[in-house]
């Protein structure tokens, strides 16, 4: 096995991050400049940089160095804050990488066991862009419609005018040949259901059969939402009313009964054994996380249809359930976990604290940074995980930049590490 080479400076520079160019490369530049670059080379480097992207729909830059992991900008960062812990106010003058931040219930820390992702960064466009639109807040009828999906090896978006866009994700290319097939109707929202490629058009779900579109013969819960997770048993999604709650719903394929609990509000659902983790994240005031086990969702209340997705008393439905059929195995304040997945038997998450957002493991208490996941601050509010075959992805939203509709996907694909901003770099 290959090992991992982690490397560690803590020199930091608290003045902010530098701008990269287009080519990869980083102007570090002393004094006025004049010694380093004149002005015909500056003139050159901004010609290559304005005709890359005038020239070029999907731009980004490859690590090619997946043999080593630098944690320098995240104990930077940690250092700023001198490992205050927002409990008890205490400050304490040095950190290490067993000790980068704490409170009462969890510390965090760099792992031994960092993982070495070859990361790749682009944005991709949005075909149907326009600018026909009043206020700036309407920009998000350039964003997808609906969460886009893996299918067959391609990433399938779908936009406001009903006609899916697809990548390829060896190389991030669109598939024209592919979009002509599927785009024979106007659809309105897609999914992954039972395997299969199914959208809905008009008042009716379709399933791609690999060469036309037919009807969906089987019962399916979702019509402008999107899937947390299905097996053979059950379709899990959720819905979110903010600092009012949320609820995890188990829609039961055999019966064709609902099953809810409180979850505020969840993002990611994973499968260990027969049992059912459900991770959820508020980023209301310092923000807050917690995964409930579900170990029978029959056993927990049924929902009648008339409630899915509504509130009741002012509040989510899910605090209506009294069952008590499930275990909170983890219960956090003052830090946001996005998601959750499966990774070469490790069970990853992805976090938000302190400014920074990152990929980690969590033992016992213990939070223990694996991959800095780009260097920057990634917010979204109401992210969904899903794993697709051999690939994990990551739809995430933002409310000031698109609303609820998705402005970026995280797809990890084995030892790459993927990045997509729709219509502009959305890092922060």
């Amino acid at each position: 096995m290959r090992g991992v080479v982690v490397r560690f400076n803590f020199l930091c520079n608290l003045t902010g991050n530098r701008p990269q160019s287009l080519t990869g490369h980083t102007a570090n530049v002393s004094g006025n400049g004049r010694t380093a670059y004149n002005q015909e080379h500056m003139r050159k480097y901004l010609y290559i940089a304005f005709s890359i992207l005038i020239n070029c729909s999907v731009f980004g830059q490859v690590d090619s160095q997946t043999d080593s992991v630098s944690f320098d900008k995240i104990t930077c960062r940690f250092k700023e804050t001198k490992g205050w812990n927002i409990f008890s106010g205490e400050l304490k003058d040095s950190i290490d990488t067993t000790f980068l931040y704490q409170t009462k219930d969890f510390n965090v820390s760099i792992s031994e066991n960092p993982i070495a992702f070859k990361t790749f960064h682009s944005v991709i466009k949005n075909p149907y862009f326009t600018d026909d639109f009043g206020d700036y807040d309407n920009n998000y009828v350039n964003y997808p419609v609906s969460y886009s999906v893996i299918y067959d090896n391609r990433l399938l978006s779908l936009f406001r005018n009903g006609k899916f866009v697809c990548h390829r994700l060896s190389n991030f290319e669109r598939d024209l040949d592919f979009e002509t097939k599927l785009n024979t109707r106007k659809f309105k929202y897609h999914w992954i259901i039972n395997d299969k490629l199914g959208a809905i058009s008009g008042n009716s779900i379709f399933i791609w059969n690999g060469t036309d579109w037919i009807s969906n013969k089987t019962d399916f819960p979702l019509k402008s939402q999107p899937k947390l997770f299905e097996d053979s048993d059950f379709v899990v999604f959720g819905d979110c009313h903010g600092e009012w709650g949320g609820t995890v719903y188990f829609f039961d394929k055999n019966n064709g009964e609902t099953y809810f609990t409180e979850s505020t509000c969840a993002n990611s659902v994973l499968k260990k054994g027969d049992s059912y983790l459900v991770l959820a994240h508020l980023g209301h005031m310092t923000g807050s996380t917690e995964i409930k086990e579900v170990k029978d969702p029959r056993k927990l209340t049924q929902a009648k249809q008339a409630e899915i997705n509504k509130t009741k008393n002012g509040q989510a439905l899910g605090y209506t359930d009294s069952s008590k059929a499930y275990e909170t195995i983890l219960d956090y304040w003052g830090i946001q976990l996005f998601s959750t997945f499966s990774y070469k038997d490790r069970q990853l998450y992805m976090v938000h604290l302190n400014e920074m957002t990152f990929l980690a493991e969590i033992v016992g208490n213990d939070i223990q940074i694996v991959n800095p996941l780009f260097d920057n601050e990634i917010y979204t509010h109401d992210p969904v995980t899903n794993k697709y075959e051999n690939y994990t992805l990551m739809n995430l939203d933002h409310y000031r930049t698109a609303r609820d509709k998705e402005i970026s996907v995280i797809i990890i694909d084995g030892e790459r590490l993927i990045k997509l901003d729709w219509n502009e770099n959305h890092s922060r």
